[in-house]
């Protein structure tokens, strides 16, 4: 190792470009001096909880014992106030417990910010102190010194939940404040495939990290593998690295393998055992970031089997509990707009009677939950034989793509129109909704003929119910690529929850009103 690193200091790679000038000398050591100590936050982290779990013991014996309105609604049992003493001695306990808890969350790693959410640091901490308290009041019952009123675990469980919010809400305020300012900024290299290195780069860029890519080393010698101008720029391959870390001081490797990394191995084994050598002797995280083909990848489902890390890949992130919410929400939402617009939908059958000859209800086929076809129900918009006229206007031998959109299509009626404007066609959809071939939010559903001819990438928008209105129509519904519109059925099914669908109704009467339709 240290003959390779010799010979990376005295090598520069001829096609990487010009970097940045470094900084002034005192300016990098202020920078580094304080990144360095930035990065022992943990053990101030670690004291400040520790001292909000004290002190909402102590909070909560106060608020139990000497607040009139608790007083009045939960009277003390004995006639005098207990000590005090034996609350300070349950409030350490609880600490450590809630402390090992918490810890062994990794709640408290110096990479925590990059590889937890707040809200799971938040879940994490919350779970821990259930548990404390649990365990806590188990060993209460054990030494009978150490039982302390019930009331006041609750009460100092809530207090330390808030502490603990506001703390650490308030720590993420202040790193991201010193990144905006370019005090604290993680400086990254990645290692790995150049597409998917700037794919992975536009992620990070769109989740606002506090974080600084300074470029991109190749896995293995050049000849092994083209790097493409522009985009990231090039720092050399990976046997230069003591040379790009002298050069530009990073903080942290991301290893990015390649689609086709079965045929072209993103880091040869050796190589990698030297890398994380290289980088653990300078205190530099390394993160691998897998290629998961583009399914979603939730944090609970990311863990270890045998020692081995190991993803769960989906498309579909659909929690039991929404699933049977959302089940719950459509048959109630559906029921109630059938019984309001029963009069309405009376008009409309009338005047399409009235208007046009041929049947009120339009019926067609479409495909539904993994491709099943289902009759899906729509007021009549279009003239009766508008199916047999279709061939005129789409010739879908030579369609590019398995889409089509007819512009100011003739086979539409004056009244069609009009209800296609206010979406109002669509009312009969409730009745596919009830009978659990659509709901409320999903995927546009599709001809069955144009499904039959998908390819694997497209027919993973099947992978939900299609949906009367969803986050493809009101995000993009003028788009005529099925590229861009499975890519966004995509982003929902890996993001589906209930605020996301309430966003998505409210959207689509928004976009109702100001005219745009849903088709």
């Amino acid at each position: 190792m240290p003959e390779r690193e010799n010979r990376a200091l005295n090598r520069q790679p001829a096609a990487a470009p010009q970097m940045e000038s470094p900084p002034a000398a005192p300016e990098g050591r202020r920078q580094g001096l304080l990144i360095r100590l930035w990065r022992q936050r943990r053990l101030l982290l670690l004291v400040g909880d520790v001292s909000i779990v004290f002190t909402a013991v102590i909070v909560a014996y106060c608020v139990r014992f000497y607040s009139p309105w608790v007083v009045a609604v939960f009277p003390p049992v004995g006639p005098k106030i207990p000590p005090l003493e034996p609350f300070i001695n349950a409030g350490m306990l609880l600490s450590l417990f809630w402390l090992v808890l918490i810890v062994n969350h990794g709640v408290y790693r110096a990479d925590s910010r990059l590889v937890l959410s707040f809200s799971r640091q938040w879940r994490a901490m919350v779970l821990a102190g259930a548990y404390a308290f649990i365990l806590l009041m188990a060993f209460g019952f054990i030494y009978r010194e150490m039982l302390v009123s019930r009331l006041v675990y609750i009460i100092a469980f809530l207090v330390a939940s808030l502490l603990w919010l506001l703390f650490h809400l308030g720590f993420r305020l202040l790193e991201r404040t010193l990144g905006n300012h370019a005090l604290l900024l993680e400086k990254v290299v990645f290692v790995g495939h150049p597409r998917r290195a700037e794919a992975f780069f536009s992620r990070l860029q769109d989740q606002n990290q506090p974080l600084k890519v300074l470029g991109l080393m190749a896995a293995g010698p050049p000849a092994g593998a083209t790097l493409d101008p522009g985009g990231l720029p090039r720092l050399g391959t990976l046997e230069d690295i003591a040379a790009v870390q002298a050069r530009t001081s990073f903080t942290t490797l991301f290893i990015i393998p390649d689609e086709e990394m079965n045929s072209h191995p993103v880091v040869p084994r050796d190589h990698l055992i030297e890398t994380l050598n290289f980088c653990e002797e300078r205190d530099i995280p390394v993160y691998i970031v897998p290629d998961a083909f583009g399914v979603a990848v939730a944090s609970r489902e990311v863990g270890a089997l045998t020692g081995f890390p190991i993803i769960k890949l989906r498309d579909a992130a659909l929690h039991p509990v929404y699933r049977i919410v959302k089940r719950v929400m459509d048959i109630t939402l559906s029921v109630m707009i059938l019984i309001v617009t029963l009069p309405l939908g009376g008009v409309i059958a009338l005047a399409i009677k009235i208007t046009s000859p041929g049947p009120v209800i339009y019926a067609q086929k479409r495909a539904g939950l993994q491709g099943r076809p289902f009759w899906m129900y729509k007021f009549r918009t279009m003239v009766a034989d508008a199916d047999e006229r279709l061939r005129e206007f789409v010739d879908f031998e030579r369609l590019a793509e398995p889409v089509f959109n007819i512009r100011h299509d003739p086979r539409v009626t004056p009244l069609g129109r009009i209800l296609r404007r206010w979406s109002l066609d669509e009312l009969p959809q409730f009745l596919n909704v009830l009978l659990g071939d659509m709901s409320i939010v999903g995927p546009r559903p599709e001809r069955v003929e144009l499904v039959a001819v998908y390819n694997a990438w497209q027919r993973r928008r099947l992978k939900a119910k299609p949906g009367i209105t969803g986050y493809q129509q009101v995000m993009d519904r003028g788009s005529l690529s099925l590229k861009r519109r499975t890519a966004l059925d995509l982003y929902y099914l890996k993001r589906q929850n209930l605020w996301l669908d309430l966003f998505i109704m409210v959207k689509t009467v928004m976009v109702i009103l100001r005219g745009d339709g849903l088709k």
